[in-house]
């Protein structure tokens, strides 16, 4: 859920998580992660989202291709933290997105059935993953996929702003 803000950033973080990529140590690694961090943002209304799910007393987690260290370092930075009840990184499973793993792990650590969850995501990968987990998928537009993309393989939601995500769940009570 954070946007970076050159396209090339964005591809430079999915190769690059900042911790156990290949090209250097995970100190290295790490460092450029830092450089990387200071020029995210949050996307719009994600703390406002995460509000709502928390104020409705809904169990939220987090799965990232990132590395544990340096996802803690972004929840920490952008103050986000507190609303995840499970953040499940690159280093708690075999295999990352597209592949469930990290999905059904979450889930399992949340007590949720798959029925249950749904995942937000903003990219080709975070569909497949939540395909591969059996979970209902909602695409934010705007990530590292082309909406051309994304609408050949559609999702269960697609949203065009996490804004536009929150009107729904607000009329949904």
């Amino acid at each position: 859920m954070i946007r970076r803000n050159h396209a090339g950033e964005e591809h430079l973080l999915e190769s690059d998580p900042g911790e156990d990529a290949e090209g250097g140590t995970p100190e290295l690694q790490f460092r450029k992660f830092r450089r990387i961090l200071r020029r995210w943002s949050l996307k719009d209304g994600v703390k406002e989202l995460l509000s709502l799910l928390r104020g409705r007393g809904k169990k939220v987690g987090l799965v990232t291709n990132v590395g544990k260290r340096a996802v803690q370092e972004a929840l920490g930075r952008f103050g986000v933290r507190d609303f995840f009840d499970e953040v499940v990184t690159r280093n708690d499973t075999t295999f990352m997105k597209p592949r469930g793993e990290g999905i059904r792990r979450c889930l399992s650590a949340l007590g949720v059935r798959r029925e249950e969850g749904i995942f937000i995501g903003d990219s080709l990968s975070d569909l497949h993953a939540a395909r591969d987990a059996g979970v209902r998928v909602a695409i934010v537009k705007g990530g590292e996929s082309l909406p051309e993309e994304i609408l050949k393989e559609p999702p269960d939601y697609l949203w065009d702003s996490l804004k536009e995500a929150l009107k729904v769940l607000k009329a949904d009570g």
